[in-house]
């Protein structure tokens, strides 16, 4: 019997060699729970995966709500925060300063709710329980990480939702410009597929068509014109019904091509109204010399 005593208190002693070799309190205050050089205050290293418990959420359909904090590997692993329902088997949601306050991520000193001094990457990754995921898109705010100036910037992901991808982005310059553009649209900075409504639109557009007006414009005949209109049933430098169908229209270009189309029509006028004046001038010339041989 003696013997069976001492065989359990040696075994009680190895129990707490062992406990004792793994928690601790060091002589500066630290608290050591799994190590023995706690770093911190509270220094918790579960050897892998886990971490602190706030509750109790395996205690069963009834179990409290509980925060777990904690981490997903020894070596190059991630960190986790996961609030778990009362039920004890689905998570719960997250709130952070819900009495008021400022929130600052990489800011001490936030002066709104959410302060971030960086990038704000808003993933379209949906996390599985063996932390697979998929990547239907996204949504980062920030500076890019290349190039010699930071402009700030939107981009919206789509497929793979790698940062810095330019699916469609937004992005402030320099000079208080701002762009929006997509690699999809090789041929522009901007796609809408849909309507635009704007109070006033500016387009630049070089050269204009006052050309038009210059000393040594030709202006083509009227009837070298009206023969083109017969062959080909469209003014000349007009883009044709098909065309546009095709391509659309540069509105800028367009707007110089009816311009161009308006000053030489002004030109036929002025012309005709020459003829015009030149004309009256000589009927009213007729009008006289007929009635001087009338008074003869």
């Amino acid at each position: 019997m003696k013997r069976i005593t001492l065989i359990i208190a040696a075994g009680l002693f190895a129990s707490g060699a062992i406990a004792q070799r793994t928690n601790i309190i060091d002589s500066t205050g630290n608290v050591g729970i799994g190590t023995l050089t706690p770093s911190a205050l509270l220094n918790v290293d579960p050897h892998g995966t886990g971490g602190i418990v706030i509750g109790n959420p395996s205690s069963g359909s009834g179990g409290y709500t509980s925060v777990l904090l904690g981490i997903s590997a020894d070596k190059s692993g991630y960190g986790t925060l996961q609030i778990v329902k009362a039920s004890g088997s689905t998570y719960g949601d997250l709130s952070i300063n819900n009495s008021g306050g400022n929130v600052g991520i990489g800011n001490i000193a936030p002066v709104e709710k959410l302060d971030v001094t960086g990038n704000l990457h808003v993933s379209g990754r949906i996390y599985s329980d063996n932390d697979q995921f998929n990547t239907d898109g996204g949504l980062e705010l920030g500076s890019p990480i290349t190039g010699a100036a930071a402009f700030p910037y939107i981009d919206f992901h789509y497929g793979t939702g790698t940062p810095q991808d330019y699916n469609v982005r937004i992005h402030n310059y320099t000079d208080n410009s701002l762009a929006i553009f997509t690699p999809s649209s090789a041929d522009a900075l901007l796609r809408v597929i849909g309507n635009i409504v704007a109070k006033k639109l500016r387009i630049t557009q070089t050269p204009w068509a006052d050309f038009v007006f210059a000393d040594d414009y030709k202006l083509p005949p009227l009837m070298e014109v009206e023969n083109y209109i017969k062959s080909n049933k469209h003014l000349p430098e007009i883009p044709t019904t098909k065309e546009v169908e095709k391509d659309g229209i540069d509105v800028g270009e367009m707007n110089k091509k009816l311009l161009q189309k308006v000053e030489e029509l002004t030109l036929y006028l002025i012309q005709q109204q020459k003829i015009n004046e030149e004309q009256n001038k000589r009927i009213n010339q007729l009008e006289e010399t007929i009635k001087e041989g009338c008074v003869l």
